[in-house]
């Protein structure tokens, strides 16, 4: 197994007060593995043989009545912590998503209890990854992306404003994923919708009880889908040819 070397992201966060460190501690995350505390439950169905075990991650109170994902960045670190519980090896990516949709906590906190230590809001640790915090779902709006949809506009101009906008997406579970593919089109072309607003999403799977809305960077949905897009098909129904949005962008 490989060896977890996270000693550059050490040094970063003993200077995380600098706004231009902090910058690169979030780059550096995005591709980063921790350790992560967790305690093992078996699971609920007992013929799963290849999985009869679970994990909930460990619950740390923050200090303002609220709770923190504990993270360690070397084995050395995790195993000093008082938690005294296992730690399991996780993609801060593979983290994030098990976390985009929990109100449980509200930041995660790097080698929590030690002096160099390094806290970050869910919201601002879900953003590195293009994930909107399921509770913010709602908020969205994206009003000037529907006047610009609803106008003229070119392809420069339509990526240069949903590029880093948050769009949601139709899922199905976490195994399943995105809930693609979709026909929308005259000619039975499948395309994969996004949402520039929570009523849009409810126009097509309002009655879905099975489907539910998760929100993305549109640059993370077209990481995630690799297939042509179409924003509101109950509306605007702008379609996209992934390739030619993301080429030499």
């Amino acid at each position: 197994m490989k060896i977890i070397d996270n000693s550059r992201l050490e040094e970063m966060i003993k200077d995380k007060n600098n706004p231009e460190v902090k910058r690169e501690i979030l780059d550096v995350l995005y591709d980063s593995r921790l350790l992560l505390p967790v305690k093992f439950r078996k699971c609920r169905n007992p013929d799963d043989l290849a999985g009869q075990f679970g994990f909930d991650v460990l619950d740390v109170p923050d200090g303002d009545g609220e709770k923190t994902v504990p993270l360690f960045t070397n084995k050395a670190i995790a195993e000093s912590n008082p938690l005294k519980c296992t730690a399991i090896e996780i993609d801060m990516g593979d983290l994030a998503e098990l976390m985009k949709q929990s109100d449980k906590y509200s930041s995660v906190t790097i080698n929590i209890f030690t002096k160099h230590y390094l806290d970050l809001p869910l919201d601002e640790f879900l953003a590195i990854f293009g994930i909107v915090a399921n509770h913010k779902i709602k908020d969205i709006e994206n009003g000037k992306l529907r006047q610009i949809l609803q106008n003229e506009f070119s392809e420069d101009e339509l990526y240069s404003e949903i590029k880093d906008l948050p769009l949601i997406s139709p899922w199905v579970d976490e195994e399943s994923g995105p809930a693609h593919e979709f026909t929308y089109d005259k000619n039975d072309n499948e395309y994969f919708p996004l949402f520039t607003d929570l009523d849009e999403f409810e126009k097509v799977f309002g009655n879905d009880k099975n489907v539910y809305p998760q929100a993305y960077t549109f640059s993370r949905s077209a990481e995630l889908t690799k297939d042509d897009m179409v924003i509101n098909p109950a509306s605007e129904s702008v379609f996209l040819n992934r390739k030619d949005m993301l080429q030499e962008r």
